[in-house]
């Protein structure tokens, strides 16, 4: 069994929320004396290569970044620093450093983090019993974990389309699987499909550079449709068995 700890960067505010569910996927987030943020957990504890490491903590915060993002669509993804460190059992450190970290950012005033409780288990005051069996449901399910890559990064159309398409093709095939299951109406699919893809809706940032058909619905921004896809989400996790 090893020990890593995965150097991170971002801001306060954004480390604080992943580290609050970092339980749910294996992990846990602390930082040193130094002020440095590290990921670490039972989910690297069998891995004995720092590139896999890496590896497995790229896809993992990107699903915690996108679990972030459904309850705070203003969520500034927290990103990988340059660092993988193994800790022997006596604590000596042995450091690999990944030259590919140039756009990283460090802001904010650290903290000292243990949001996770030790069993690994999430710490629960100030959460529902609802929002963590959505959150274990989440961390377990890989297709449901690609819905959580698509959103987790810079907020887009495009981004929030493949998010919307992959949930759809969970739930039965199609935006009209939401309208079968209850989940939405017709008019409101419309009106989120005509603001991602429709540049009357969108400009620029629409998906399609040319109208197909008219405009549908409102205009409503990103951060209203990701709202929306979030209520879609949840609405599967609270039907399944």
């Amino acid at each position: 069994m090893n020990t890593w700890e995965i150097d991170l960067n971002g801001t306060q505010i954004d480390i604080n929320e992943v580290a609050r569910i970092a339980g749910a996927f294996g992990c846990t987030i602390d930082n040193d004396a130094d002020g440095n943020f590290h990921l670490g957990g039972t989910a690297f504890s069998a891995l004995s290569d720092s590139a896999e490491v890496r590896q497995t903590a790229t896809k993992l915060l990107s699903r915690m970044n996108g679990a972030v993002r459904l309850a705070h669509t203003d969520h500034i993804p927290v990103q990988l620093g340059s660092g993988v460190a193994r800790i022997e059992d006596g604590g000596v450190r042995h450091v690999s450093v990944s030259l590919s970290s140039g756009s990283m950012r460090m802001r904010g005033s650290p903290v000292i983090l243990r949001i996770t409780k030790a069993d690994g288990t999430v710490e629960t005051d100030a959460e529902t019993t609802k929002e963590n069996r959505r959150l274990a449901h989440l961390a377990k399910d890989e297709e449901l974990g690609g819905v959580l890559d698509a959103i987790s990064g810079d907020l887009s159309w495009q981004r929030l389309r493949v998010g919307f398409e992959r949930l759809a093709e969970i739930v039965g095939g199609g935006g009209n699987a939401f309208v079968k299951q209850g989940y939405a109406t017709r008019e409101e699919i419309a009106r989120l499909k005509s603001n991602m893809e429709h540049p009357e809706h969108s400009g620029i940032d629409a998906v399609h550079g040319v109208p197909d058909g008219p405009v549908k619905g409102a205009k409503m921004t990103p951060q209203e449709a990701l709202t929306f896809i979030t209520r879609l989400l949840h609405s599967h996790i609270d039907n399944a068995k």
